[in-house]
């Protein structure tokens, strides 16, 4: 990973993809309704990420940034072949386990004042790939999710 220009640029990176996120997680209710439950969980993690990055923010995105990261997890979701819980899993592990080695790598260059953050960051995504892993295994991911929301909730 290339050191970032500013650590406000990765913090903003984040926040939107955590916008994508929310939006991917919200349409796959109506492709996967019987696991609406696990879906809408999933949506708050990238919600309550986002919320958790604003407070980091130097600048607010601008409403067309965050309308266009809503459409391009939409657009992407095209691309998407699942008919199955099994087949959301398989898809979505790869996209985590990318993103937690580029945010692994990313505090080699975080500022001191931003570590914490940047932890907290990386432990959203740990969480959602030990969610997934268990998900995998026909195992209930949803306390490691309700925990990590409660590490952001206070």
């Amino acid at each position: 990973m290339q050191k970032p220009e500013h650590p406000q640029q990765y913090l903003m990176q984040g926040y939107l993809g955590e916008i994508r996120g929310e939006e991917t997680f919200r349409v796959f209710i109506d492709k996967l309704p019987d696991r609406r439950a696990s879906l809408e969980l999933l949506a708050e993690v990238e919600r309550a990420t986002a919320a958790f990055l604003k407070g980091h923010l130097e600048a607010e995105a601008s409403p067309i940034d965050v309308e266009q990261a809503r459409d391009q997890a939409r657009a992407r979701l095209e691309n998407f072949a699942v008919d199955s819980w099994q087949d959301f899993i398989s898809a979505s592990k790869p996209i985590v386990e990318q993103a937690l080695a580029i945010m692994k790598q990313a505090h080699d260059y975080a500022p001191r004042d931003l570590l914490a953050v940047y932890e907290t960051f990386t432990a959203h995504e740990q969480a959602l790939l030990d969610y997934l892993e268990l998900e995998q295994r026909g195992e209930n991911g949803d306390q490691v999710l309700k925990e990590y929301l409660a590490l952001v909730a206070v």
